[in-house]
């Protein structure tokens, strides 16, 4: 749904990569509806005491299991058992700015958050009452194949990813990624490319779409392979003598621009060399900044796109 102030251009900004507190109990508002609305049912089913069916969620076997798969979640978790026991902050704040650790709590938060709502996505199923149990006041739950649940659920986290502007999505397949410059990613016919070169930048897209810092930095390792790979396809025996070429063509006749990317193949070999990205060895330079592996995927990938659409 586009708000007033959305339509107006308001509430443009930049985005964040990080899951604050108010996006937190947004998606807990949600996740408390599914419970009480008996999505989570089929795979947490609260049974009836008189054996004939499954009549709601059980929100200790919900918390659990969610606490298995994520451990840190415990942390914003209400502690299990009873009656339904409402997600909340639990006064649990990692943007505490009077803590050392506090950037890496935080990442931590935001990791955490984004696979609790991977992990609530795979146990939405739609139901519907069947039989009432007039004893025990409740329905016998049916489960149907339709998708209303996590469509539904698709649409409002997102809503408050959107509105609160961070830079991620949920995607209709119950993934979440990161919001990238969609029209760059795009400017390659990966699938009309060499095999193994089209399967780099491919694998190399995917992961860099991640939320996980370790993943991109896989992405722009799998970059550096491919601009590797590419060098080598004009001429598979002679590495420089394929280059040049591939650089003539790209260049187009332009001797000035032939000397521009030959420098900037230059620099991002030696940076492939310097940094952490496709040698490991103690002497190289390490990556710590998300922000430095955009920087770099980037630079890369606009110099692959220039080039393949040269051979």
């Amino acid at each position: 749904m586009k708000y007033f102030s959305d339509i107006e251009g308001i509430n443009d900004g930049n985005n964040t990569f990080r899951i604050s507190i108010t996006v937190w109990n947004g998606i807990a508002t949600i996740v408390n509806a599914l419970i009480s609305n008996n999505l989570l049912a089929k795979d947490f089913p609260k049974q009836c005491p008189d054996g004939n069916g499954i009549c709601g969620v059980d929100d200790q076997s919900f918390y659990v299991a969610a606490i298995a798969i994520i451990p840190r979640i415990k942390n914003i978790l209400p502690q299990y058992g009873g009656d339904i026991q409402y997600l909340s902050t639990n006064n649990f704040d990692p943007f505490d700015e009077s803590k050392d650790e506090n950037e890496e709590k935080t990442k931590e938060f935001t990791y955490d958050v984004l696979d609790f709502i991977e992990f609530v996505y795979k146990h939405i199923y739609d139901t519907q009452n069947g039989n009432y149990h007039d004893f025990f006041k409740h329905f016998e739950l049916k489960f149907l194949d339709t998708t209303f649940g996590r469509d539904k659920f698709v649409i409002d986290v997102n809503e408050i990813l959107e509105r609160n502007h961070t830079g991620f999505i949920l995607r209709k397949e119950g993934n979440i990624e990161r919001i990238v410059n969609e029209v760059l990613l795009n400017s390659l016919e990966i699938q009309d490319l060499e095999p193994t070169l089209g399967e780099l930048i491919a694998e190399s897209i995917d992961r860099f779409k991640s939320p996980k810092k370790k993943e991109r930095s896989i992405a722009i390792e799998k970059l550096w392979d491919a601009f590797e790979r590419l060098k080598t396809i004009e001429n598979p025996d002679d590495k420089k003598s394929s280059s040049n070429l591939l650089l003539t063509k790209a260049s187009q006749g332009q001797s000035h621009f032939f000397e521009l990317l030959k420098k900037e193949c230059e620099e991002l070999t030696s940076i492939g060399n310097k940094y952490q990205i496709r040698h490991f060895e103690m002497n190289k330079i390490q990556i710590v900044s998300e922000e430095h592996i955009d920087y770099f995927f980037y630079r890369m990938y606009s110099l692959l796109s220039l080039l393949v659409k040269a051979l």
